[in-house]
């Protein structure tokens, strides 16, 4: 199941072994994707399908996310907003933005932060995991991919 209950979001946060990653993705084929590869990964996925369960499940105390990975046009709110709400949230949080163009707004909340990415459409299982590896590794990976 994609999407994941206050419940299951707080249950599944006890797992301190893995990687916690909130996936904002509208998108169901591309949710549903991501949520039975990462795992496969040893990554722990919660799935958000707009911007306010986003930042309902961010907010939740219990939840804590080493990753953002959000959509560049995500339902109900900008963007930038979103990013900036959610980094007030979880500010230990890396960022990747799944994106079919690069254009300029999203070089500007990309801009010269070491942990924000862009994985753009369309890209294959390799490619998702090697951008997360990076971001979380904090190294100089900021090729677009």
């Amino acid at each position: 199941m994609p999407f994941a209950t206050p419940f299951q979001a707080r249950k599944s946060m006890t797992e301190s072994d893995k990687i916690s990653v909130l996936l904002i993705e509208s998108d169901d084929s591309i949710r549903e994707l991501i949520f039975e590869m990462l795992p496969k990964h040893g990554y722990h996925v919660v799935c958000s399908y707009n911007s306010l369960s986003a930042l309902a499940i961010a907010n939740d105390p219990a939840n804590h996310f080493d990753l953002l990975l959000i959509e560049s046009s995500p339902p109900g709110m900008q963007l930038g907003q979103l990013v900036h709400e959610l980094l007030a949230i979880q500010p230990q949080a890396k960022t990747i933005f799944i994106s079919g163009s690069f254009c300029s707004a999203l070089a500007a909340i990309l801009g010269p932060q070491p942990n924000r990415r862009l994985l753009l459409k369309p890209f294959v299982r390799r490619d998702l995991i090697e951008k997360i590896q990076g971001v979380l590794r904090g190294g100089d990976e900021s090729e677009i991919k």
